[in-house]
Order: C-alpha cells, then sequence, then structure tokens
C-alpha cells in the first residue's frame, strides 16, 4: 500500500491497515449516510444502480453487470461461511519453537531489484513519496517480473535488463481513462503501472504478479482510486464527491510480460471505501481474487470481498464474457465481515479446488471470538451449477499483532504491520501459510515481531507444523515462502534490531523435519530506513497502537515464487535498505533459494582438442553460489556462474573421455555426462555411401522409422557396415565425420540438430525445414559413445515427424604423418563451374561449346574440374579432396544431385561411372538452392575431377571452391580439430550473441568476430567449419 497521512490504524473495531495514496489527504474526502448493518461509524454508500465489474479492453470498453444486493433466480441461498466456534482465550503471544539442526535454502543467485531512487529517475518524481515499495515477484521460464509501488520490470533470469525491442519508444503512453485497460508494453522492459490506466486524479496501489505455469500467463493486480470535487462523480453511479475505487486483473495474452495484457476490473461495493490489498491466486481451471473493503472518510474495515472466475473465460476475454461463475461469492451481497484478509492461494501441483485462507485468529477482526485461527475455504466446480463452498477450521492458536521493530542507527521504528496472512501456496495436499505476529521468542522477556508458518493438509485439514519463529532481541518480519516437489519449505523475511540493519534473512523447513532450521544471512542492509513520505521528521503521524512509539512504513509484505521451469527451486523479493548515506531510499533483493544439491547435465562443447584451451559451458540445475567444481578429479576454476551453467577452460589432455562434478554444502553431482578429449585430425575422403534412412522402403538403420517431435535418433557411424559393403569404412576410432543430412517430408515445419552421441542437444541446428518438403545440408560432426561404444552421431528432431537421410562422404582420424589430409583454405571462393554459360568460368567441361548454356539432362553425370589446370585453383595436383559449394539452377523438374569421384581410365581423363546411392541437393522445380560438399578428387594429368549427376529433368547448376585437402605431397596445410556444436553468432533480438540485434540489411555485411567466441580459442584458428542459417528474409 502506499503511504496514508490520516491514521493507518482502525482503533474502534480493531486494528486493521489502511494504505492510500498520498492525494487522499485528510479532510479530502467525502462521506454518506451510514449504510444499514454497518456499524455506526461507518459512512460508506452504495452506488445506486453501478455496475461493478466488466472487461477491459477496447473492444468492449463497457462494465459488465452482475448482482450486487440480489439472488439471481434459480439459485437458492447464498450461504455465508459461518462464524468460529468459541474455544478459549486470546493468546496475545506465543513462544517459539526450537531450531532443528537443518541447514537453510542455500542462495543459487541474488541481485539488486529496483530502489526509491531508480523508480524516480525512470518515471518521474510522482514516484517520490512512494511508501512502502510492496514487492512482488513472478517468474516464467524466460522472464522474472518485479512490481512494485508503482512500478514493473520486466528482467531476463540472470537478472540482466532485456534490451528494448527495435522500434520500441520506451516507456509506451498510458490510456486516458480508466475504463481502457488493455494495454501493451510495447517490447519495453519497465513501465509506470499509472500508465495502465492513468486518468487525471487517480492514485494506484498495492500492485500483485504472479505466474500460472499450467496456463503459461502471468496476472497482475493492483486497485486504482480518487476522490473527485464536490460537485463531480468519478465513476458512473457513484455520489458526487465519494471516493472511488477499482481492481484491476490483467493477464498477458500470449505469456510474454513486454506485450499486450489484458483484463477485468471489478468496483468496490461502497462508496467512499477501497479495495485495499487486492490479491489473485488459481487453481487448474479457476482465478480467486479478494479485498479488503475500507470506509476512506472514517478509517474503517467494512469487510471481505472474493469472486470466483472461470480461467478459461478469464483468459478468453471476450466481448459481453463474465468470468465470475461462484453465485456463493461476496458478488452477490455486502462485503463479508465473517473472515478478514480472505487470501486466494496459489496452486503449485494443478489441482482444481480453489483454496482461500484467513487468519481469522487476527486482532483486526472485529469482535473475533477466541477459537481457532486460520479458516480455510475451498472452492470445487468450474461452472455456476457445480461450483460448491467447503469451510475449514484448523485447529492453531490465536495470533496478535506483531510490535514494530527496533532498527540500528536510529529512533525510528519499522512498522511490522498486522496480521494479516502473507501468503498461500498449495501443492500436492498440503498447504502453507503465514503472517507477522507477536510472539516472546526463547529466553526473551519482551515480546517481539515473529513469523508464524503453518503447514495444513487439506485431506483432514490436520495441521502438521504450527511453528512461531522469532529471535530473541531481533525482529523478524515480512515472510515470503514457498514449497518444491519434494514439500521442503523455503523463506524470507526481514530482520533487524537495535544493534542490525534491515537484512534480508533465508530459512526452511526440509521435508520430513520437525524443526525450522537456522537462518541464513543473504543481504545486510547499509543503514537505518526511515519512511520517505513523511513530512513531519518522524515516520508517523500517529503513534503505534502497539508499541506507542513511532514506526517506519517499511512494507506491506515480502513475496515469493516456485519456479516453474526449475520447481524445485524458490524465488523471492523482500525490502533491504541499501544506501547507507539516504534513509529514504529503500531497495529491494530478488534472488533464488534450493534444497537441492548441483545436477551435471551436459558439456558444451562435448568434445574438445588434445591441446586444451577450449572453454567449456557446464549445463545443469542448482548450482548455488559458492559451488565449485573437479575435472578430471582435480580442482578446475570456473567463471559465468549461474543456477543452470557454469564455465571453464578445458586443459590439455590425452586422447579419451573424461567427467567432471560440481560441489556444493548439499553434495556433489553425479559423473552423469563426460567431455570427449580428440587429438589433431586428417581427413580421409570417401565415395559417398548411405548410412541412415528412416524410411521403411529404403531402410538403412530405420529401427524407429520417422523421428518424432522432441525425439533424438542415435545412430552408429563408426564402425558400421553399410548394406552391399563387406566391411566397416569408417573406423571406430574416427574422431568426427562429414554427413549429407536430408530432411524429407515432415509434417510440420521443424530443425535438426546433429551431435556427438552421449551428450545433450545443444543450443545449435543443422536444418531447417518447411512441412512437407525436402532439403539437405552438410554437417560435420565429431563421433562420441553410446553404451560405452564409440563411434556414434545423435539426431535431433525438434517438431512434428520426420524422415531423415544421411550419406557419409569422409571422416576425420588422428595419427598419420606428413600433409595428408591437411587443409589449404582458399581466401577468396573460386567459381570454377557455371552450366549456364558465358558466365566468365575459365573452366571448358562445364558449359557448352562456345560458352552456351549446357544444364544436366534427366540422368546424366557431367565430368568438373574443380582444381589445378584452368580452374583458378593451383593445388599443384595435391588435392585429395575438395571444399565445394554446389548450387542447383531452376530446375525443370523436382531431382537431387549427386557430386562422386570419377572412375580413373589409365592415360585418359576419367570417366563418370554410375552414381553411389546418395545425394547432395534435393530440389524441387523452378528454385535455386546451394549446400557444401566434400567430394573426393580423382587426378589425371595435374587437374582434379568430381563428376555431378542429376536424376529427373533439365538442370543447371555451379560449383564453387572455398579450399581442399592435401594427399600428402602438399605442404602448410592444417589439423582439424573437432567441437561439438555451439552457437557464436545469432543476430535475432535478444539472442544473447555478439550479433544480437544486427541484422542483415540489402548489401549489407556482417563481421563476426571467430576466434575467442564461445567455445573457440583466443588465437591460431585458420578456418572455422560453421552452419549459417538465414532466418526469415
Amino acid at each position: 500500500m502506499l503511504t496514508s497521512h490520516p491514521p493507518r490504524r482502525f482503533l474502534t473495531t480493531g486494528t486493521a491497515r489502511l494504505g492510500l495514496a498520498a492525494l487522499l489527504a485528510a479532510g479530502a474526502l467525502a462521506g454518506g449516510p451510514a449504510i444499514s448493518g454497518l456499524p455506526a461509524t461507518a459512512a460508506a454508500q452504495q452506488p445506486a444502480g453501478s455496475p461493478r465489474s466488466g472487461v477491459v479492453s477496447p473492444q468492449h470498453p463497457a462494465p459488465l453487470p452482475h448482482a450486487t444486493g440480489t439472488v439471481p433466480d434459480g439459485l437458492g441461498a447464498v450461504q455465508e461461511s459461518p462464524l468460529r466456534t468459541p474455544s478459549g482465550s486470546r493468546a496475545s503471544s506465543l513462544a517459539t519453537s526450537n531450531l532443528g539442526s537443518a541447514s537453510a535454502p542455500l542462495p543459487l543467485q541474488a541481485w539488486v531489484g529496483t530502489s526509491l531512487s531508480g523508480e524516480t529517475s525512470a518515471f518521474g518524481s510522482d514516484q517520490a513519496g512512494v511508501a512502502p515499495p510492496d514487492p512482488d515477484v513472478a517468474v516464467s521460464g524466460q522472464w522474472v517480473v518485479e512490481t512494485t509501488n508503482q512500478s514493473l520490470y520486466v528482467r531476463q533470469r540472470s537478472g540482466a535488463a532485456y534490451p528494448d525491442q527495435p522500434g520500441a519508444a520506451c516507456p509506451p503512453p498510458g490510456p486516458g481513462s480508466p475504463n481502457y485497460a488493455q494495454y501493451s508494453l510495447t517490447g519495453c522492459d519497465e513501465i509506470d503501472l499509472n500508465n495502465f490506466v492513468e486518468s487525471n486524479g487517480w492514485e494506484l496501489s498495492d500492485p500483485r504478479v504472479v505466474y500460472d505455469p499450467g496456463a503459461g500467463q502471468f496476472y497482475l493486480s493492483f486497485f486504482v482510486t480518487t476522490t473527485p470535487n464536490a460537485s463531480t462523480s468519478c465513476l458512473p453511479g457513484y455520489p458526487v464527491g465519494a471516493t472511488c475505487s477499482r481492481f484491476y486483473l490483467f493477464h498477458t495474452e500470449d505469456g510474454d510480460p513486454t506485450g499486450q495484457w489484458e483484463g477485468y476490473f471489478f468496483d468496490s461495493y461502497y462508496a467512499d471505501t477501497i479495495t485495499d490489498q487486492p490479491m489473485v491466486g488459481f487453481s487448474s481451471d479457476k482465478i480467486g481474487v479478494s479485498w479488503d473493503e475500507f470506509d476512506v472518510a472514517n478509517h474503517l474495515w467494512v469487510g471481505d470481498e472474493y469472486f470466483v472466475l472461470s480461467k478459461a473465460t478469464f483468459l478468453a476475454n471476450a466481448p459481453n464474457s463474465d468470468p465470475v461463475i461462484d453465485p456463493q461469492s461476496t458478488q452477490l451481497g455486502a462485503p463479508s465481515t465473517n473472515f478478514f484478509s480472505l487470501f486466494p492461494v496459489s496452486d503449485l501441483s494443478s489441482g482444481s479446488t480453489l483454496y482461500f485462507v484467513s487468519n481469522n485468529g487476527s486482532d483486526d477482526l472485529p469482535s473475533s471470538p477466541p477459537g481457532p485461527s486460520i479458516f480455510v475455504l475451498g472452492v470445487t466446480g468450474n461452472t455456476p451449477a457445480t461450483i460448491a463452498q467447503t469451510y475449514h477450521y484448523p485447529s492453531t492458536a490465536e495470533s496478535s499483532a506483531p510490535p514494530a521493530a527496533l532498527q540500528k542507527g536510529s529512533s525510528d521504528t519499522i512498522d511490522t504491520d498486522d496480521d494479516r496472512i502473507d501468503g498461500g501456496v498449495w501443492s500436492n495436499g498440503i498447504l502453507w501459510t503465514g503472517f507477522d505476529a507477536a510472539c516472546t521468542p526463547t529466553g526473551d522477556t519482551t515480546e517481539r515481531a515473529c513469523i508464524r508458518y503453518i503447514e495444513i493438509t487439506t485431506t483432514t485439514f490436520g495441521v502438521p507444523e504450527d511453528d512461531s519463529y522469532g529471535v530473541s532481541g531481533t525482529y523478524v518480519y515480512y515472510p515470503s515462502f514457498g514449497i518444491d516437489p519434494n514439500g521442503d519449505l523455503m523463506s524470507t523475511f526481514t530482520s533487524s534490531s537495535s544493534t542490525s540493519y534491515p537484512t534480508v534473512v533465508a530459512m526452511g523447513l526440509p521435508a520430513g523435519q520437525t524443526l525450522l532450521s537456522a537462518p541464513e544471512t543473504l543481504l545486510t542492509g547499509s543503514g537505518p530506513y526511515a519512511d520517505p513520505s513523511t513530512t513531519d521528521g518522524v515516520c508517523s503521524i500517529d503513534n503505534d497502537p502497539v508499541t506507542d512509539t513511532t514506526a517506519c512504513r517499511y512494507g506491506d509484505y515480502g513475496a515469493g515464487a516456485t519456479d516453474p521451469e526449475y520447481p524445485e527451486d524458490f524465488w523471492f523479493v523482500n525490502e533491504v535498505q541499501l544506501d547507507g548515506s539516504n534513509s529514504a531510499d529503500w531497495g529491494t533483493e530478488i534472488g533464488e533459494l534450493t534444497y537441492s544439491g548441483p545436477s551435471i547435465t551436459s558439456f558444451d562443447p562435448a568434445v574438445g582438442p588434445t591441446t586444451g584451451g577450449v572453454t567449456v559451458t557446464v549445463e545443469g540445475t542448482d548450482f548455488a553460489l559458492g559451488t565449485t567444481f573437479s575435472f578430471n578429479g582435480a580442482s578446475t576454476a570456473i567463471t559465468n556462474l549461474t543456477p543452470e551453467s557454469f564455465t571453464f577452460t578445458a586443459p590439455a589432455h590425452a586422447a579419451g573421455t573424461v567427467t567432471g562434478a560440481a560441489t556444493d554444502s548439499f553434495g556433489t553431482s553425479s559423473p552423469a555426462t563426460s567431455y570427449l578429449y580428440v587429438g589433431p585430425s586428417r581427413y580421409q575422403p570417401l565415395a559417398p555411401y548411405r548410412v541412415l534412412d528412416t524410411r521403411s522402403a529404403t531402410c538403412v538403420q530405420c529401427a524407429g522409422g520417422a523421428i518424432g517431435s522432441a525425439q533424438t535418433r542415435t545412430i552408429q557411424v563408426g564402425g558400421y557396415t553399410p548394406p552391399g559393403y563387406s566391411g566397416t569404412i569408417v573406423p571406430a576410432g574416427a574422431t568426427a565425420v562429414v554427413l549429407n543430412v536430408t530432411a524429407v517430408s515432415g509434417t510440420a515445419g521443424t530443425f535438426l540438430t546433429v551431435f556427438p552421441a552421449g551428450g545433450a542437444v545443444p543450443t545449435a541446428s543443422n536444418l531447417n525445414t518447411p512441412a512437407s518438403t525436402n532439403i539437405a545440408n552438410l554437417v560435420t560432426v565429431a563421433l562420441g559413445a553410446s553404451s560405452g561404444s564409440p563411434g556414434y552421431v545423435s539426431i535431433y528432431n525438434a517438431v512434428g515427424t520426420i524422415d531423415v537421410v544421411a550419406d557419409v562422404e569422409g571422416y576425420y582420424f588422428t595419427g598419420g604423418s606428413g600433409s595428408a589430409g591437411e587443409f589449404h583454405a582458399l581466401s577468396p571462393p573460386v567459381r570454377v563451374c557455371d552450366s549456364r554459360g558465358n558466365q566468365g568460368t575459365p573452366g571448358t567441361l562445364c558449359s557448352g561449346a562456345g560458352g552456351a548454356s549446357d544444364p544436366l539432362a534427366s540422368g546424366q553425370s557431367r565430368l568438373v574440374a574443380v582444381t589445378d589446370g584452368t580452374t583458378g585453383v593451383s593445388t599443384s595436383g595435391d588435392a585429395a579432396a575438395a571444399v565445394l559449394n554446389l548450387t542447383a539452377v531452376s530446375g525443370t523438374a523436382g531431382t537431387f544431385l549427386t557430386v562422386y569421384p570419377p572412375t580413373p581410365d589409365g592415360g585418359s581423363p576419367p570417366t563418370c561411372g554410375s552414381p553411389p546411392n546418395a545425394s547432395n541437393l534435393n530440389i524441387p522445380a523452378g528454385t535455386n538452392q546451394p549446400n557444401r560438399v566434400i567430394a573426393q578428387v580423382v587426378q589425371f594429368d595435374g587437374t582434379g575431377y568430381v563428376c555431378v549427376f542429376n536424376d529427373l529433368g533439365t538442370i543447371n547448376f555451379i560449383i564453387d571452391v572455398s579450399g581442399w585437402f592435401g594427399n600428402g605431397t602438399d605442404t602448410g596445410g592444417a589439423l582439424f580439430y573437432p567441437l561439438g556444436p555451439s552457437r557464436i553468432c545469432d543476430t535475432r533480438f535478444g539472442s544473447e550473441t555478439e550479433c544480437a540485434g544486427d541484422a542483415l540489411g540489402s548489401g549489407g555485411s556482417e563481421s563476426v568476430q571467430v576466434e575467442g567466441a564461445g567455445p573457440l580459442p583466443d588465437s591460431g584458428i585458420v578456418a572455422l567449419v560453421a552452419n549459417v542459417t538465414a532466418v526469415s528474409g
């Protein structure tokens, strides 16, 4: 909530907090006649005939009518939840339980979120009086979203800001009316929340944000309020001069928080009230919202409102649709005074029951009789006809509001708020909730601010845990908490005392334990805190009713979120004082905790040279701060540590496989993956042959058939005997293989990735193919191991089902002597053949007589000179293979082309015999398409030759040479060092590579740094085998 200059606690019927915008100054709020059924001091009035809720979007901005005081025909009577049965007397404080020996959860990462000075700098001086920040956090697989009063920030999971989308005007302008609330951030990563609904004189407060993994959407809520002049009505149906308040609930349109948001609004039941501390939770098919309704003029709580929404209807956002489905919720009557601050619980395990939880033992509930403290409301069904409610009262001790907290370096105390529910999460039959409360810690004689942690089983509504955590001489307050799939509780909170500044602390309760862990400091504050909105030199105009001292508005809540991508991890956000020189400049700390030990899933690249020097990225989960790493049994320095990865530099090592392990205080990872060292390698060209064809009619290693969506197929290449051959061709000990891979008629647009067997799928691709298309690409891939046997590669298909064909063109091996198999690069490439004629090609065996066009006919092979002679590629007859770029040009029919070595013919030029069962290009009619080919060259009379075969129709072709491999009589060549595939350049926005955002324009070029990029060494590279993909030109 925002700071309020009027008194902040209600002493007539309780001590519930009212938080208002600074514009709602004392004396500026008009009241009305008392309402029947409210305390005599209440002055709120129900708007005459005003619709209370509606969908908000440009297409249908008009509010939708809801019944506000009557029961619709056919629904029967509305049953309010009954009051608790009195049993015993209220306990003013509880003693803390002892702490156990278990460790607190480990921090995976932590970073500074926002600050008051940051908000003011970004969004203007209207942010300067905002207190407290009321931080919240929500996390998806890609984004971390933080909300505070009054801003929203979108960050990467590392905490880094997203760069603004190209062309985005940031921050985007806001709408001019509170009725217009479909809104887009237009690719911006931060926004003044007032821009969502801003209209002159409206003030925004109490933002909340959650992520629903089942729906794949973020939900954002807040309320706005205003008091017009005495002759104006702020909303239809409201009396002139009366305060209006509206609660907004938004959802992302496609899960992207930097894009479009849509939603609904709900108005307060009474005029002159505000929809204070609105909250949102969800189950698999429902969304719950609630708020505390306060009479502004008299500073009086008048009851709670709650609504149950159909998730499907809410997300559809259809015109004239009403998502509210619960006829028993308070939409049919006045706000209920039978519970206070009813908190909608977020479901982490896709259950259908929607739970709400309330601390009915709170001091804030007027006339609360003694008895069980916790009330749980369960809502089942998903249509008005099937909705049902159940009421539960687990046996828990009562609570009382906590006292204000002392802090080092200041006589101002910190307001620890009241004992309303701070949060609730449910997973697999377990509900955890908690709140601030008063207690007397063990060994202490003074009542302190403590935290209640309560575990409830929703099968029996028993209470396995009801812990009150406090520390002698210290105050703890504003907890966040969550649970992982194992049932471990993780929590953060703020701690302060007369000898310590406000500090962020973590603790937990591992599953199977009965005592809370010892606390662990995450971030120590740098100084005392003071409310930045005060004008009288102290933090509060009135005294705190519990401690009778002034108290600084510090926060209404901390917040947390279970990570949907890694559900064993928990995210938190808490306020912390980071600016020791400015006590009014609040800040926030965001971080991630876990009770899980580290796990390594892959090395990227998974193959490297024996010379070492390669930067290797270790990928996995739960790499906590302080993680150490051993590689091949030796302690190894790591850099760039994140919860999911870190890097190290591979040392020199003999050829072979080694493993690594990560260690933190929760354990050491199993060596489930390995890194393969390979020596410098030479190339051995081959006549191409087929090693894979998943089609049953032409089967080669086709077990399993076509490759399904997100599936990986592993095939043997080294040590494999292909059909029609009598022995192996590629030895099992080969280091890498050159494959021509063809995607055949996939059911969906997809990409294929070829990588060494035994490793994880890398962030790389070799083929991007539309549906129902045949397309080929040349791949050089290191050989990995399968079940301990060498010589294997894996092929991953992203989407749909697709057949795959792979042909071997050659392999790399270690050993040998001299210069055989060494590579010689050409710069620039040389065109040696263009059958279109009259294109300036020096060769004589490519075009027709007189330079005329001479396309390949159907079933025809042509002998082509590619080195020496008149080609312009000088090798002195030393080429054993040539690196070619083969382009097919405008064939008359769909066809394929195959490049293969000719047959020597004694003293005559070699001849083109029958082509092998292999292909290099698969081309639709009338199109131009290239592919790289590494072809075995046959020498004759100082010239190197290859053959080119066309299957159907007539087609022109072009051949460019970019390098060659020697036959042993050459000098000055380079050896090949295999690596696993790794992406070093991606010009698409947000790719996090050096090329990000540098899309090529017409006639444009891009210089890409190779040395030192990704895993590549810093020096010594003379050539690079790379896969280049053109994207959406």
